[in-house]
């Protein structure tokens, strides 16, 4: 039987691995042995790699593979949103020492923990809707689950026994160029040119897709589908797209034509949520309710991986006069959960960043501190209208459409101690998300480190 020796503090770069002290080594090694062990499915940037978190909550602690030095680096990626309460955050950090006492190992719905309730409680109040709520632990899995929640409602409202995906439905509706994860039921739900879905068939044939921010394509699509539509799952701000803002009416209209045709509404706020946009969920902007809401990433504090559906207890549909509670007509015993769902410890995590969100006003401070962004990032495209094509967002969600590739822009910011990620369809936007704390004069100097950038790569091109 194969052994494993590892020795020393963990807290520490000393420990070794059957010999080995990988955090001695250089930035190139260990790269270059992750290469050989880790799948491919990014494309890391190469020459760096993140040693800990900075001095500040919105700084992080990058090593660089050239000169061997540390560095400070400005975090406007937060992993997409999962670092919305920064790094190193006391109001986050500082209860899991007192954590000790509470059940580690998960127990499950079938037997609760002290922390179960009250998490689940608060989470509800902060929604503002009646709601019953199931945890998980990533995004993808949570919205898996929604869609089983919608499949099944629509067999059990339309009285079919019969459970063969055909042209009579059940359908679900989704945005072209939507991100919802990448479990096999979240990607059957990319559209079928991208390179996400190719290869990982055959789905079923029960997704429709429709432009974002289209209500007459989404019209024309419950016309054309009718009462076969079981739901439509959208993004209030499409994130991996490129920060795609939708009109003001259209989550509006999309909410309606659901509640005519008897379909659920939901919406993923896996990246929008948790005050990303300048409000504590983006559906709040719109004057919308949705049936099933979705979080993550945030959810957990950036220290747990914690996700979330929130499905409603009071579902009703035009002149249907029933009133539908949705998890307790579609999920019985035995037919959903997870291994760490309901934890003490994703609870605990629940709760802290709840506290934090709220205490800290942070939805406020997005609000605040991004309207501050994007007017400096407008004034920069005035300094560059050949090379800054766009800017727009929503709180601290904000997205910058380039003419040169968002991947030598990212790299060219990371020179300049600024870490964001390039994304959308075409690769050439950049994707500003930085913790929600992130002081004024802080996206200021970011401002000014993008400028710097972009002034490096116009002298080497």
């Amino acid at each position: 039987m194969p052994q494993v020796q590892i020795s020393g503090d963990l807290s520490s770069n000393t420990f070794t691995v059957n010999g080995t002290a990988f955090l001695k080594q250089s930035v190139a090694d260990r790269q270059a042995q992750l290469a050989k062990i880790a799948p491919p499915n990014y494309k890391p940037m190469e020459g760096w790699i993140a040693t800990g978190r900075g001095s500040t909550p919105w700084t992080l602690e990058f090593k660089e593979a050239l000169s061997g030095k540390t560095r400070q680096v400005i975090d406007c990626q937060t992993m997409y949103s999962t670092a919305n309460a920064g790094h190193g955050n006391a109001g986050i950090l500082d209860p899991f020492s007192d954590y000790q006492r509470y059940v580690w190992a998960p127990t499950g719905n079938g037997l609760s923990n002290d922390l179960q309730l009250p998490a689940l409680m608060a989470l509800r109040a902060l929604v503002g809707l009646n709601v019953r709520i199931m945890t998980k632990s990533s995004g993808g899995e949570v919205v898996d689950t929604a869609l089983k929640i919608a499949r099944k409602f629509w067999w059990l409202r339309h009285e079919r026994p019969s459970e063969r995906s055909g042209a009579s439905g059940p359908f679900i509706v989704v945005a072209q160029h939507a991100f919802h994860g990448r479990t096999l039921g979240a990607t059957s739900l990319f559209h079928p040119d991208s390179k996400s879905r190719q290869g990982f068939g055959p789905f079923p044939n029960s997704t429709l897709w429709v432009p974002f921010n289209d209500t007459d394509a989404m019209k024309r699509k419950f016309e054309e589908k009718g009462s076969s539509i079981a739901g439509v799952l959208l993004e209030p701000i499409q994130g991996e797209a490129g920060i795609f803002l939708p009109d003001d009416s259209y989550l509006k209209h999309v909410e309606y034509l659901c509640r005519r045709h008897g379909a659920l509404f939901m919406l993923d706020e896996i990246q929008t949520g948790f005050g990303r946009t300048g409000k504590n969920f983006a559906f709040e902007h719109y004057g919308v309710k949705p049936d099933i809401l979705l979080l993550g990433k945030a959810l957990g504090g950036g220290v747990m991986p914690v996700s979330a559906i929130l499905a409603r207890t009071d579902v009703s549909f035009g002149v249907d006069t029933r009133v539908f509670d949705l998890f307790e007509a579609t999920i019985g015993v035995g037919e959903e959960g997870q291994t760490w769902s309901g934890s003490a410890l994703s609870c605990f995590a629940i709760l802290a960043a709840i506290r934090n969100l709220c205490d800290k006003n942070l939805a406020g401070l997005a609000l605040e501190h991004g309207g501050h962004f994007v007017s400096e990032l407008l004034e920069l495209q005035k300094k560059w209208p050949k090379v800054i094509t766009e800017v727009r967002g929503k709180g601290l969600m904000v997205g910058v459409d380039f003419t040169i590739h968002g991947r030598e822009v990212s790299h060219a910011l990371l020179r300049e101690g600024v870490w964001a990620c390039a994304t959308g369809e075409t690769g050439h936007t950049v994707r500003f998300l930085p913790p929600l704390m992130t002081p004024t004069e802080v996206l200021s100097d970011v401002v000014v480190r993008l400028g710097k950038a972009l002034t490096g790569l116009s002298k080497s091109t």
